[in-house]
């Protein structure tokens, strides 16, 4: 009978165990924060608005004073993004500006053929590998 009751028990005791380890490797909600991020594909050059921004909860070991929050989205609005965002991006303030750096007027053609962000971002990985040789 002792021998049925163990055969029976640790199966329940290995499952107990695993079940309290995976709950140990979840990360905790209350270390998630909100941020926000693009919620479609935004070229550069891109007057942003309210409807181009979405709030994202991330873990908060990923952000930094340079990512842009929900209660700061406000500040976005009818700003000029310098550098294309695909969808799902983090938002950083340094996105915006009034001035182009010389590399990111290569990667962004206002008037040319790369109009959508995805190929500017393709663009702009072109012009980093080559200049990485």
């Amino acid at each position: 009978m002792r021998r049925v009751f163990l055969l029976a028990v640790l199966p329940l005791l290995a499952l107990a165990s695993a079940c309290s380890q995976a709950s140990a490797a979840e990360p905790n909600k209350s270390e998630r924060v909100r941020i926000l991020v693009a919620a479609h594909d935004l070229p550069a050059g891109s007057t942003v608005t309210l409807n181009d921004l979405e709030e994202r909860l991330v873990h908060e070991s990923l952000v930094t004073s340079s990512v842009v929050k929900p209660d700061s989205a406000s500040y976005l609005v009818n700003q000029k993004l310098t550098v294309p965002l695909l969808t799902g991006d983090p938002v950083h303030w340094s996105f915006f500006g009034t001035s182009f750096h010389k590399a990111l007027e290569s990667c962004a053609k206002f008037d040319g053929e790369d109009t959508s962000a995805e190929q500017q971002v393709a663009r702009a990985r072109q012009i980093v590998l080559s200049h990485s040789r």
